[in-house]
């Protein structure tokens, strides 16, 4: 809602103006948009952890192959 109080030319008061605007819409669009960052950012990090798995695997793996070669038996954790 805005409202401006219109004077006349010696500055008195003559009457409002005032608008309402229904912003319904853009505050169901701004809880949305949220949401949808929220998920984003959630995803964002599984996927970081899942990377950062996958690394730890990978280290794993051609540590174990290193090993083998050497004839020796290793586990991977």
């Amino acid at each position: 809602m805005t409202a401006t109080l219109i004077r006349d030319s010696q500055g008195k008061p003559i009457y409002n103006l005032g608008m309402i605007e229904n912003i319904t819409d853009r505050k169901t669009s701004e809880a949305a948009l949220q949401a949808s960052e929220a998920q984003l950012r959630k995803q964002a990090d599984q996927l970081q952890q899942a990377y950062e798995q996958l690394q730890h695997t990978q280290i794993q793996l051609v540590h174990s192959e290193k090993m083998s070669s050497l004839g020796k038996k290793t586990e991977l954790k």
